[in-house]
């Protein structure tokens, strides 16, 4: 069950040019938020994905903690936003 929720995220994720230009790291941080708020939750993060178009992660990354789920999910979105300012997973 778990599999195929992953599956139909990857599918909505993979209709957005800019989340197919991200390095997988950065694809699976778009990927986790879109599990936790929906695919509809994570598209209205407009800034952010404008940022990533850009490839201005840092900014990315500000918008990411600059947000309600932010302050919903805590830590895990400090880790997320992280994640997607370096490219770097499990600093």
């Amino acid at each position: 069950m778990l599999d195929n929720d992953i599956d139909e995220v990857e599918k909505h994720l993979e209709t957005v040019d800019e989340y197919n230009g991200l390095d997988p790291i950065r694809q699976t941080v778009l990927a986790n938020m879109a599990f936790n708020l929906g695919f509809r939750g994570l598209m209205g993060f407009k800034k952010m994905w404008k940022a990533i178009a850009r490839k201005d992660y840092t900014e990315a990354a500000r918008q990411m903690l600059d947000s309600r789920w932010a302050h919903q999910v805590g830590y895990r979105a400090q880790e997320l936003a992280q994640i997607m300012r370096t490219g770097v997973a499990g600093e």
